[in-house]
This record gives structure tokens, sequence and C-alpha cells, in this order.
């Protein structure tokens, strides 16, 4: 697999790595503790919050607006008769109210407005935490509902956060590292007329902070229908959602809205840059919706295996660092359960098993794979995925047929679909087949502790100089937009295979192959934007995860007898050559589909 990884000495508490960062956050003052607080998703979706709601507003399904009236503004309004950590004033936030079970270190920034009803942000969560696995108990939102000393702000009417928005916003953004925008409705939606909401959206975007857009079920229900109505729909949900004006938005604060405008106003492009910014990223997330939902259904249409516990694990061999994983375990029922098991999803990714697998017991709550073990390598506790299968699954020193580049964002059936095409077009068996997989192969108990990227690069050299290689396949889930010539692990990993005269073979999913047949069945016309994409290519804009490793990429191309033009030209000759063979296998009757 590429060396595109996450960042494993911090995972991230979305990921499943955040205790650590839980930890941290009991340690600290209370005062930076108050400030940095979030409110447990488990908090919101409680009968105890349903019932607070409801008591305190008098409606079965309050919006929020609702909630500022009924907690601050009536009698007895919540925190009045508790001391703020922050101002050490009587009155406090409600994060510092609740109990201490719903409360702990943001993970997770939430974009939203004060406009939606309290079952609309429930049923957004809940949604979004059955698609990702994440478990409410460990998800602490940033919520300025609850987060802000609401009490200060609207009891006493004292100066709102746009007064220090430049000193606090976006460091707070920073810190946090992950946001998560709940429109209401992908219909004109409320979020896109909002200015706090466009002005954070635009933040994130400009800082480069993941955002993650959710929706309430019934919502998500409604686009899902109106994507399947083909380009009509398609075009009514993309005017939609491109009507921003953040010269007209509004505010709940006056003052707020002007403060923010302002900052707009001084931006690069001012209003017109803003609009235009969140107007791709909404275009592009529609991109993904439909991405999503063309692999659902392709992927429902191909055959389904059954489930069968993980058995026969043994300890590992020596050396384990020359041993390949076997294509058949990728392909097995034994494989997919343990990914399902551990993960909580149907098709995790990569990254997700990562976590799963050696960062925590997965959602099974069973002990990290591989922690009990000694490694071969070092004789010390906690060893490669590679040492724990059994022996069938495992080629013997010096059997390693293939080294395998991917991606970890690629989940688990874009590997397993593009294996089996591949196996078929080659006639090769998956019992023969043993390949150098990254996430099998590195001790990830090591990469933890600090293993350095330099002896990651060493292994990936010796793997290529190995006399039983017989090929680099380089996975990717794209023909148009290929992740292997913006990632530079896997641009490094192509360079160094053509360096040592290394075949390279494009592989991919069903998904990539169907939607290549697709553009090429328009004809001239499509067959012309084929070779454009692919001539267009240009490996030296490829980023790495981590500064450091980019450098070291690109110093060892530059200073190498095949540089960037060379190898741009070699990786359109490998992609030409995969659309060579899918076009060639469609076209043939006796070929695989």
């Amino acid at each position: 697999m590429s060396l595109s990884r996450p960042v494993v000495n911090a995972p991230h508490p979305s990921s499943g790595g955040g205790s650590s960062r839980q930890a941290q956050w009991k340690r600290m003052t209370a005062k930076r503790k108050s400030e940095e607080a979030g409110v447990s998703v488990a908090y919101l979706l409680s009968d105890e919050f349903l019932s607070l709601a409801r008591k305190r507003s008098g409606k079965a399904n309050p919006s929020f607006r609702d909630l500022k009236e009924a907690f601050w503004m009536a009698d007895q309004p919540i925190g009045e008769g508790q001391i703020c950590p922050r101002s050490g004033k009587m009155g406090c936030a409600l994060v510092d109210w609740l109990p201490e079970e719903y409360v702990g270190g943001q993970t997770h920034f939430l974009s939203w407005s004060w406009g939606y009803t309290v079952e609309e942000v429930r049923s957004a969560l809940r949604l979004w935490l059955t698609k990702t696995g994440l478990a409410a108990e460990e998800v602490f939102l940033f919520m300025c509902f609850f987060v802000n000393n609401q009490f200060r702000i609207l009891k006493e009417k004292s100066s709102t956060g746009s007064d220090d928005l430049v000193k606090v916003f976006g460091p707070t953004l920073e810190r946090i590292g992950i946001v998560v925008a709940l429109l209401d409705s992908w219909n004109s939606p409320q979020y896109l007329t909002r200015i706090w909401t466009i002005f954070e959206q635009f933040t994130a975007i400009q800082r480069r902070i993941p955002v993650h857009i959710i929706m309430p079920e019934a919502a998500t229900r409604g686009l899902m229908l109106t994507i399947e109505r083909g380009s009509v729909g398609l075009t009514k949900v993309c005017d939609s959602l491109c009507k921003v004006n953040s010269e007209s938005a509004e505010a709940w604060e006056p003052k707020d809205k002007e403060k923010v405008k302002d900052m707009i106003r001084n931006t690069e492009g001012s209003f017109m840059g803003v609009n235009a910014q969140i107007r791709k990223f909404m275009l592009n997330w529609v991109s993904e919706v439909v991405k999503n939902k063309m692999a659902d259904t392709i992927e429902q249409r191909l055959p389904q295996s059954g489930l069968a516990p993980p058995t026969g694990r043994t300890s590992g061999r020596c050396p384990s660092e020359e041993a390949g994983v076997s294509a058949a375990y990728l392909l097995s029922d034994e494989f997919l359960s343990i990914a399902r098991e551990r993960s909580g999803l149907e098709n995790p990714s990569w990254n997700e098993l990562v976590q799963a697998f050696f960062f925590s017991g997965g959602r099974s709550g069973g002990l990290q794979i591989g922690l009990d073990r000694r490694c071969p390598r070092d004789g010390q506790m906690g060893c490669a995925m590679i040492d724990v299968l059994s022996e069938e699954y495992v080629g013997s020193v010096g059997s390693k047929t293939h080294y395998l580049s991917c991606s970890l964002n690629f989940r688990v059936e874009d590997v397993r679909s593009a294996l089996r095409f591949w196996l078929t077009q080659t006639g090769l068996v998956a019992t023969e087949v043993f390949l150098d997989v990254y996430f099998f192969v590195t001790n990830f108990f090591r990469l933890i502790s600090g293993q350095k990227t330099e002896h990651l690069r060493d292994l990936c050299r010796r793997t290529f100089r190995h006399g039983s290689i017989k090929g680099l396949l380089v996975l990717d889930n794209s023909w148009s937009t290929p992740t292997c010539i913006q990632r530079a692990w896997m641009t490094w990993e192509m360079w160094n295979a053509t360096e040592l005269d290394v075949p390279v073979h494009i592989i991919m999913p069903e998904t990539a192959r169907e939607d290549l047949i697709e553009t090429v069945q328009r004809s001239r016309a499509g067959l012309t934007e084929v070779r454009l994409t692919i001539m267009a290519f240009d490996t030296e804009l490829a980023l790495a995860s981590n500064p450091d490793d980019l450098n070291i990429v690109m110093a060892d191309i530059r200073n190498s007898e095949t540089p960037y033009k060379t190898l741009n030209a070699k990786v359109q000759t490998y992609f030409f050559n995969w659309v060579t063979s899918v076009v060639n296998s469609y076209f043939d009757p006796v070929a695989p589909a």
C-alpha cells in the first residue's frame, strides 16, 4: 500500500483514538477546560435532553431559538446560580452545568443554525453516527448553544463572540481540526442564508480543514430521490445549493452580521469570492453523494459473500518483512468478517481498519490485533498483521509476488473488486499470489512509537529489488481523477518501480471500469475526453500529509534519471494500457465483464 498514511502519533478522536485527547482535557485548568469543553452527542440524543427541551419550551419539537427563550430568558435561567469557570462570575455555560458524563474535550466543530428544530439536529446526528460508525459517547461537539456562555451573552447583553472573532474563531477551528456542517435541507437550506454558517464554511475551506456535511434523515431521503431522477434532479439540487449570497445573509445579532461582513469585505474577492468558494464546495459535495450512490447501486449487484468468524491465527514467521499476504485471504469471507466486526461498518476504509485493528479493540471491544505477540523482527511485544495470520494465508520467504500501492482512504470493497477483476483478466490463481500490502506488512505498533519514514522507504526499495516481485499493482478508484498522481508516496512507488524496471499495472474496482466504458460509449467525444484527461496528468503536483515526506519524495525524483517529465509519460502509458485492457474486455464476449 502507499505510504500516504494517517498521523499515527496523535490519532483523531473521530477515528477511534480519542482517549489521549480526553485524558489531556481532564488535566486542564478549570478555565481552559470550560473553554474547550464539548457537549456529548449522547446527551443530544438522550431522552434526558429531549425531556428538558419539551418541558422548558412547552413544545413537542422546539427550535433552538425557542430553547434560547426557554433556557435563559424565562424564570430560573439555566446556569444562573453556578459560577462560570472562565470569568469567576455567577452564570455559566451549559457545558459547565451538564453532568460530567455528558462533557468532554471537543472532537468536532458543529456548524449549524439555531433555527433548526431539536428533532432535525437529533435525526442528522443519528444518521451521521450510523454512516461513520462513531460512538455517541466518544463524540463531543463545539456547539455554540452549549459551549458559549449564553447566560452572559443573552441575559447580561455582554459582547458576543464577534468582537474576538479573529482571535478566537480561527484558532478554535484549527485546534479541533474537523467541521461537521449540518444542513436542514438540500432544497433552499436555511444554512446558506445565515452569515455565521457561511463564514464558518468559508473559514474551514480557506484553512483546509475537513468539512463533512450531514442532514436529517428526511432531507437525505429527499436528496436521494431527487438524484435518482437523473439530470433533471441533479440540476435542481445543484441550482438550490448554489444560491449563496453572503452579502444578504442574516444573523440574530446585528452587530455580529456587520462584523462578519466587514471581515468578508477584507478577503480576496470579497462577497463574490466567498460565494464562489461555498458554491464550489457544495457542488463537490453533490458530486461525492452521486458517486457514493452509484457505488452503492453497483455493490448491490455484486455477489454478496457470507460471513464467517476469523479462525486459525498463529504466531509469525521470520523474517516477517519478507512475507506477503495471500490474495485469497483478501478475497475471503474470513477477512471481510473481521473487517466488518472490528469497524462496525459494512464497507470500511483501510484508514478505519487501522484504527479498529491497531489503535483500539474496534467496535467489538477486543484486544488490539498483534499487541499480545512478540514481533519476529525485533523481539518486542506487538507485531504486524502478517505475523498473526494463519500459515495458509502467508507466503514463505521469497514467495512474495507483487507489491500493492493503494491509498488507505480506499475502501475494502475497492481492493476486493479490483483484485477479482485483475485475477480473472490475467488468469492468476488467488492462492498463488502473495502481495506486499502496507496494511498487513507494516508493524503499526512501531509506527505509533515513532518509526521513521526513511525506514519505510528502505523497506519499499528492498521489496522492489526482491527477485520474486513480478510487478507493482497500482490500485486506484478513478481514471479521471486518480489518487495515485495526487499522493506523493503513490507517485514515489511508481517512480521507484520505473527506476528498477519493475512492471507497473493499474487496477481498479468495477465502479471505475463502468465509468470508463460509459465515457467511451460516447464515441469520439468520449475517447477524446479519456485521452485528454490522461495526457494532463502531472505527478509533480502530488501532495503528502507530512511535509517532510513530501520533501523526501520530491528530492528522490528530482535528483534521479527519471525526473517528473519522464515519470508523467510513464504514468500516462500505464493508464493507457489499463484503458486498452478494460475496453478490450468489454468488447470480448469471453472476457470478464
